[in-house]
């Protein structure tokens, strides 16, 4: 084993004992019954054998309630099994970050450390336990991770798909966050290479790529509705999954036109970097130089457009619009640097 993979597992285990320390302390510290107890209430209710939309009710975290009611099940019903569940999901939260940085091609551990650094302490631990949010926020960093690899590697088709599935977990996590992240997964696939797309022109196999993804994002997610549906809760799923929901966010992005014009801006970004990834990989110039700071644009853009499309979409709720902060602080100096300096 190579003295840099060593230090890096080093890395990487320091910070997943930080955040689960860290928010073992922070979700301890009190309780806001109000926003704390959804999750443990809807995942208890499970674990007694109640049924979503049929026993209970809830516009969104459909996933995010089984995820907690695995913990309450294995290890007991009690506040520290609830507050162990955002402590895992923490550590994972944190670890995704520092890789996803990694696939955007960054290699000093210090950068990597400090990015680490602020995932621990900023996104999970700002309470302590599980919120749909977060759920959502870690599906949707694996999907970017399938689809931003710092090379060309083998089995795009398969990642493809995962990240199709992933961004469906998402989706039954928290709508939101999961619409939030559909640029950057868009844009990743521009970024992919090698899904047995030969013969296509690379203007056309772009566009195949990013139409299969939307299809089996729709499908995927399309098969919890279904199911609810086929037991007779079709009509409860689409009140509260999907009317109430729309509904209260065409009202706040109507009430917050200043954000909703920083939204409109970051599309725009978005839509330039998807733009100057196409051109330069048509062009036959995608060196590897070149498709870093396309995917440096993709991350930076996501990390703003992330925060701007929560502040409209999530007024009441400021603690999750800065879980991509390490994104902002370690890649932005980067991408300024590529584009001014080279």
């Amino acid at each position: 084993m190579s003295l840099r993979i060593s230090k890096r597992i080093f890395l990487y285990s320091a910070i997943c004992v930080l955040a689960l320390l860290f928010n073992w302390i922070a979700g301890n510290r009190g309780l806001f019954s109000f926003d704390q107890s959804f999750v443990f209430d809807a995942a208890y209710r499970i674990m007694k054998g109640q049924q979503i939309y049929a026993d209970f009710y809830a516009p969104f975290g459909l996933i995010a309630f089984y995820y907690t009611c695995f913990f309450l099940t294995t290890l007991g019903v009690s506040w520290s099994s609830y507050v162990f569940a955002g402590c895992c999901l923490n550590a994972l939260m944190a670890m995704l970050q520092m890789a996803l940085l990694e696939a955007a091609g960054e290699r000093r551990l210090l950068r990597l450390f400090l990015g680490g650094v602020l995932a621990a302490l900023g996104t999970v631990s700002v309470f302590g336990t599980v919120y749909p949010e977060y759920v959502a926020c870690v599906f949707g960093l694996i999907a970017a991770l399938l689809l931003l690899p710092n090379s060309d590697l083998k089995h795009s088709s398969i990642r493809l798909f995962l990240a199709a599935v992933f961004f469906a977990l998402a989706y039954h996590s928290k709508q939101n966050v999961a619409i939030a992240f559909l640029p950057l997964l868009c844009g990743g696939v521009f970024l992919l290479k090698g899904a047995g797309l030969k013969g296509k022109s690379v203007g056309m196999a772009d566009g195949i790529r990013v139409l299969v993804f939307l299809i089996g994002s729709s499908v995927l997610t399309l098969l919890p509705p279904l199911l609810f549906y086929l037991q007779g809760h079709g009509e409860a799923f689409y009140h509260y999954a999907i009317v109430l929901p729309s509904s209260l966010g065409r009202q706040r992005v109507l009430h917050e036109t200043p954000t909703l014009a920083a939204v409109a801006l970051m599309i725009l970004l978005g839509a330039v970097s998807a733009l100057v990834s196409y051109l330069r990989e048509s062009r036959g110039s995608a060196a590897e130089d070149q498709r870093e700071v396309v995917r440096h644009m993709l991350l930076v853009f996501h990390a703003l457009f992330f925060s701007a499309f929560l502040e409209v979409s999530m007024v009441q709720d400021p603690f999750v619009r800065h879980m991509h902060l390490p994104l902002v602080i370690i890649l932005l100096p980067r991408l300024l640097n590529q584009l001014l300096l080279k």
